[in-house]
């Protein structure tokens, strides 16, 4: 039975610990450090910031941000506080710092991001004469089997563990009669009951084990393999003065 329900609540379990593993809480407490004025404590916490190991791109452009404004805050090398700047904008020309900071880092900010903002522009390649060429690498536009059967994921997986819970209790009913005659049950009188006593336990037994596994691999195979199907990757390719621009693109389910 806990096995089944181990099964069945897997897909959620993954989830929320997805969604944990995504929360920085050192982000949190370097701003709760920079409110008490305890600059280089928070310098500390931003650290351990910047080495979560699933910071998102949002993360990664809000601890440059904060490293910046302490750096300058602290006057400790202004120069490493203008190249937080410059790394969070290049990842994000147009963020903004989440704090109430002083008209100045405001300022030092602005003056980065139109730096930035003109490194960007020149370094982009000029429009296309003519549409860019987009080439399937492989696969169909035509729905597969796991797309067509993707509705039903979620009702077999339950029936699957509604099959493996019906095999543990017909494991669970031969062990009952199994305990019957360790036991010597006075009911059983004569050898054909013995015997068919013995041919229900086995019965049961066996159609237990086929039941619990029959339904678990219902159930996993339905998480697993009733899903739509990735997107067909995409190559495109930009005519340029000097040659082609090549990019590469695809989705996951």
């Amino acid at each position: 039975m806990c096995g089944v329900l181990l099964v069945l609540s897997a897909p959620w379990s993954a989830s929320w610990a997805a969604a944990k593993e995504r929360d920085n809480p050192y982000i949190a407490k370097a701003t709760q450090l920079r409110e008490k004025f305890k600059y280089n404590d928070a310098l500390q916490m931003l650290e351990k910031a910047a080495k979560w190991p699933s910071n998102t791109p949002e993360q990664v452009v809000t601890i440059s941000l904060l490293e910046g404004v302490l750096r300058y805050e602290t006057a400790q090398r202004p120069e490493l506080a203008e190249q937080c700047f410059e790394r969070a904008l290049t990842l994000s020309p147009d963020a903004q710092i989440p704090l109430d900071v002083s008209p100045k880092i405001t300022d030092q900010l602005e003056k980065v991001r139109t730096r930035v903002k003109a490194s960007l522009a020149a370094k982009s390649p000029p429009p296309p004469d003519k549409p860019a060429e987009v080439l399937m690498l492989s696969g169909s536009s035509q729905p597969t089997l796991g797309d067509r059967l993707s509705p039903y994921r979620v009702p077999v997986a339950i029936a699957g563990g509604g099959v493996a819970v019906v095999g543990v209790l017909s494991w669970v009913r031969a062990k009952s009669l199994e305990q019957q005659l360790r036991q010597g049950d006075a009911s059983i009188t004569t050898r054909e009951q013995l015997n068919a006593t013995v041919g229900q336990g086995r019965a049961f037994e066996t159609a237990g084990w086929i039941l619990v596994g029959a339904g678990a691999a219902a159930s996993i195979g339905s998480l697993l393999f009733l899903r739509p199907s990735a997107a067909t990757p995409a190559l495109s390719a930009v005519p340029t003065d000097g040659g082609a621009h090549v990019s590469l693109s695809w989705s996951t389910p």
